[in-house]
């Protein structure tokens, strides 16, 4: 049976959901302003809430990024499977 894809495996007490907008949202700012434009900061202004609140959902900026390659990796093995 294949493994469902998750990349909020990592962070405990957040929903999926709400880890989908987060990475979609850092995808964004990685493709229009690149990757030293995605700070914690700048993170949370694209979701509409203060640097402070995001944090009540990630731990910090590496579990961002853990968040970003654990879908990408996810998506590249959809796309081969």
């Amino acid at each position: 049976m294949p493994r469902r894809c998750d990349a909020s495996a990592n962070i405990v007490s957040v929903s999926a959901k709400r880890i989908e907008e987060i990475v979609a949202a850092a995808r964004t700012i990685l493709a229009s302003e690149g990757a030293e434009a995605l700070t914690m900061r700048r993170l949370a202004g694209e979701l509409g809430i203060q640097a402070p609140s995001l944090y009540k959902h990630v731990p910090g900026k590496p579990a961002v990024e853990d968040a970003l390659i654990a879908a990408g990796l996810c998506e590249l093995g959809s796309a081969l499977h």
